[in-house]
């Protein structure tokens, strides 16, 4: 098995994001609630994109009846958390993801996860306005003015 590189992992994202858009994703925590049809698609785009921390949410477990139609649903996850098992695969795809898993008390660490959110964001405006942004830039491009 080849090492791992984030930066040749998220290489092919470059042109659709900038260098410094994809640090922000690589720093960026994202919570997703719900690991089957939709929510699924949604934590296998946001791992995919190189989203570095995720915070992972369900109440279920995988069942044949969701093969059809779920991401994470293979007749070896059936019986499993769908949590732990969407994890499992997303750590499959960037090893170097960090994330934490959520089942039946989610709804009580809501306002926790706000909390860090808010935190989170509070530092990477703090860091943004450390490093200031070019005259006439927003998000590493050329502004419309």
């Amino acid at each position: 098995m080849a090492p791992f590189s984030y930066a040749e992992f998220t290489t092919r994202n470059i042109g659709f994001v900038s260098t410094v858009e994809q640090e922000k994703l690589r720093q960026s925590c994202v919570f997703v609630c719900g690991t089957g049809g939709m929510g699924g698609a949604a934590l296998m785009g946001l791992a995919r994109a190189g989203v570095g921390r995720l915070i992972v949410a369900d109440i279920d477990v995988f069942e044949i009846s969701n093969l059809n139609r779920q991401l994470f649903a293979f007749t070896d996850t059936a019986g499993r958390p769908k949590a732990e098992a969407a994890a499992d695969a997303v750590r499959r795809i960037n090893p170097e993801v960090e994330i934490e898993m959520l089942g039946r008390e989610w709804p009580d660490a809501i306002g926790r996860i706000a909390q860090r959110a808010g935190r989170q964001r509070q530092r990477t405006e703090q860091q943004q306005g450390a490093r200031g942004s070019p005259a006439g830039h927003a998000h590493g491009r050329p502004s419309a003015t």
